[in-house]
């Protein structure tokens, strides 16, 4: 498995980097009933716009399909995502978020400290310049998400 840990120096590259995680760590998942399409979506924000727009251009896939995306303004918008990425700045809307697809397997990646234990089934940190990321597995196994073995050993935590 070559999930590459990234460094950097400049806060412009972050979301490059978690973007580049986040399309890693979804290939190490498998879900039991697929999910509506293979979107992935910045909440609030357009930070993941420009490399979802990029990935799309260069036809990058996920289980085999053409990944999409779009920036959601509002929680009532959240219908077919396979992704949900909320940025720190709107941790606020976490828990009515997470509680909006409880019903649903749509994997919530959040970037605050306690985004795992609130749900969310894939939490990233930057730590010493380097992205972690925390793995909520029982949450996972709610929404019929089965998260490989080997991803979990590479997990900071896994709650």
């Amino acid at each position: 498995m070559s999930l590459i840990f990234l460094s950097f120096n400049l806060e412009t590259k972050e979301y490059d980097a978690k973007f580049g995680l986040i399309t890693k760590l979804v290939k190490f998942v498998s879900f039991s009933t697929p999910p509506a399409s293979n979107s992935i979506d910045a909440y609030g924000d357009a930070v993941f716009k420009e490399q979802i727009d990029l990935k799309i251009k260069e036809g990058e896939k996920i289980n085999g399909s053409i990944i999409s995306g779009t920036v959601l303004k509002d929680i009532s918008e959240i219908k077919n995502s396979m992704i949900i990425f909320v940025p720190k700045k709107h941790s606020s809307e976490l828990k009515e978020i997470i509680k909006s697809v409880s019903d649903k397997n749509i994997i919530v990646i959040s970037e605050q400290k306690s985004g795992a234990q609130m749900g969310a089934i894939f939490n990233i940190l930057l730590e010493n310049n380097k992205l972690v990321f925390e793995v909520n597995k029982t949450e996972a196994n709610k929404k019929g998400i089965s998260i490989n073995s080997r991803l979990l050993q590479l997990a900071k935590k896994v709650f």
